[in-house]
């Protein structure tokens, strides 16, 4: 899906204008209307701008815009993992990958990692190679 496109459908969930996310992104109205047109191309300060309007990581949108090759084997559900993780204390993303591996090994074997699975959470996060 091209950029324009994508904005648009964007636009349709959340229900908003062309002058609605201009007067959230903080730009002019018109840039909104040249972008979608086609008339002109995104730039990094329109896709900051939107991103933060549609709070999405900037990468979400700069990538989305071509302004940075696609990641392969990366979707938009782990780059917004990724950033919402970065905003957190330690301890809390300390807690989220604690529970980001106990859903994996869940995923894996298909049952709770038991009593094993907490201890082996706990040595990796008190791991000296790991910083803890």
């Amino acid at each position: 899906m091209n950029f324009i496109k994508w904005l648009e459908a964007e636009l349709r969930v959340r229900n908003w204008s062309q002058s609605d996310l201009a007067r959230k992104a903080r730009i002019r109205p018109n840039t909104v209307s040249r972008v979608l047109s086609g008339e002109r191309r995104p730039g990094p300060d329109f896709c900051r701008a939107v991103a933060g309007a549609l709070g999405y990581p900037a990468e979400v949108v700069f990538r989305r815009a071509g302004l940075l090759p696609p990641r392969p084997e990366v979707d938009e559900e782990i780059e917004q993992a990724v950033y919402l993780l970065a905003q957190m204390t330690p301890a809390a993303r300390r807690e989220a990958l604690a529970y980001i591996r106990f859903k994996a090994r869940m995923d894996e074997d298909g049952e709770p990692p038991g009593e094993g699975g907490v201890r082996r959470v706990r040595e990796s996060r008190e791991s000296p190679a790991l910083g803890g």
